[in-house]
């Protein structure tokens, strides 16, 4: 049977055979008096709508493949034995949609919502499934089979499963980005992962295993250098994270690998934490100075755990990095002192921040220092320490007391001030400096926070700086 339009079923449509089809290229309306069973092919262009309670399912395959959006309302659920998603601008449900058999993700999403779900029945399996293949919100599982949501958030696919259920359940499950609260924590674990998570709900049954997945070519994992064997699934409950002790965990931190948690009888948000948290490196500082035509950058560490290396990286937009160069450790656990130069800074904003690369391979990145070089403005040629620029505060004093080198000048300066994470917190234009003399400067530092800060004293031809510190 072929529909060329639009088709409303108010009465009796039997699709008998697996060989016989019915094709509607616009919606298929199927209302409260119908009665339909699909033991055939039942293709749908457009719209599918559901009114009828009880709907027999079946033993046909219901193929959605629309070639422009397509969504599924009413209000009964479509109940069918096998489904074929096949629409690359995505099917959307506003119904529940019912799979007793088999599903096949052949091109497009599926978008669900909290109250409208895609339903796989006792036994349903599905194949085809991958990034631009999936479902886009809430997935319901029913039965006692082990099974993994093909959920993700319309970008990437990330599975997540039950295993080993006790008793017949119904379990539906979410996949989000950006983990909430990760810093409220019971002593079970020291560290939960903020990128991802997952929501995992029972409706009803008994007690099942928890199994996630990580890729960190998806989603980086950040648990700091946690042993594999230190991980484990964080259970979000009585409103903090809860390690939950794995039964197995296998792969490889920096790539990719699976984890099972035990038995569970609660469920709620899932994602992957440790008991360990060991930070390879504590920075004190990291700053980026303008020098001459190149960028100075500074770092201390206060200690280092297991460091090989560090590599700096540049961006002008802090969303794309490139490499500049790479510094060895000192390999002392008390910490160390590091200095390097790009020597080849863009025009504009510099960012800069520190990839530090341990003995193992993994990798964490410090906070983002940065400096600006302007188009055609004259560099001081003679940017080294050696002939300093005295600028003290006093404690007792909103003030600076500046005293300059003989040679230099009298001009007008411009006094920037930065903290040691290389962020500009003050910034006076013209700042009148004798040469070789004291200036006593009224600027305000009752705001600044306790800790160290530097200030750069400039002006087209001559630059220094200072490193001064604010106590409290």
């Amino acid at each position: 049977m072929f529909a060329q339009t639009a088709v409303t079923n108010q009465g009796t449509l039997y699709i008998s055979g697996a060989s016989d089809i019915f094709y509607v290229s616009g919606s298929f309306d199927n209302q409260s008096t119908a009665a339909t069973t699909n033991n055939g092919n039942l293709y749908l262009l457009g719209d599918l709508n559901n009114d009828q309670s009880s709907m027999a399912t079946g033993t046909g395959t219901l193929l959605l493949q629309g070639t422009s959006a397509q969504n599924v309302t009413g209000s009964q659920p479509f109940n069918t034995y096998n489904l074929t998603s096949n629409n690359s601008n995505g099917i959307t449900l506003n119904n529940d949609l019912s799979v007793s058999n088999s599903h096949t993700f052949s091109n497009g999403l599926i978008t669900t919502s909290s109250s409208n779900f895609l339903i796989y029945q006792s036994g349903a399996t599905y194949s085809g499934d991958n990034d631009s293949k999936h479902v886009n919100g809430w997935v319901k599982k029913l039965g006692t089979q082990d099974f993994d949501f093909p959920v993700g958030n319309a970008s990437i696919e990330r599975k997540a499963g039950v295993r080993s259920l006790t008793a017949t359940s119904e379990f539906q499950c979410h996949y989000y980005q950006n983990t909430p609260n990760i810093n409220m924590h019971n002593g079970s674990l020291a560290i939960v992962d903020p990128n991802e998570y997952w929501y995992i709900d029972r409706n009803s049954g008994g007690s099942a295993k928890v199994y996630l997945t990580w890729d960190v070519s998806k989603v980086p994992l950040n648990i700091g250098t946690a042993l594999l064997s230190s991980m484990q699934i964080a259970h979000y409950k009585s409103s903090m994270w809860n390690g939950q002790n794995s039964t197995a965990t296998t792969g490889n931190l920096l790539l990719s690998g699976s984890i099972t948690s035990g038995l569970l009888n609660s469920f709620s948000p899932f994602t992957f934490g440790s008991n360990i948290n060991v930070l390879p490196v504590t920075y004190l500082y990291f700053t980026a100075t303008p020098q001459d035509s190149k960028s100075k950058l500074d770092w201390a560490t206060g200690s280092e755990n297991a460091n090989d290396y560090f590599e700096v990286q540049r961006s002008t937009d802090q969303q794309n990095w490139t490499y500049v160069t790479t510094v060895a450790s000192s390999g002392q656990k008390t910490g160390g002192t590091y200095n390097t130069f790009d020597n080849e800074p863009e025009s504009g904003f510099n960012f800069y921040r520190i990839k530090q690369v341990n003995q193992d391979g993994s990798f964490s990145y410090s906070n983002i220092a940065y400096c600006k070089f302007d188009k055609g403005s004259l560099s001081a040629s003679g940017d080294e320490e050696d002939e300093k620029v005295d600028l003290l505060n006093s404690t007792n004093s909103p003030s600076l007391r500046i005293t300059t080198p003989g040679s230099w000048s009298v001009s007008h300066y411009t006094l920037e001030i930065y903290n040691l994470s290389g962020q500009l917190v003050k910034n006076i234009e013209s700042a009148d400096v004798d040469g070789g003399g004291e200036q006593v400067m009224p600027i305000d530092l009752g705001y600044l926070e306790r800790g160290m800060y530097v200030a750069v004293l400039s002006n087209t031809s001559q630059k220094r700086k200072k490193t001064f510190k604010v106590l409290k």
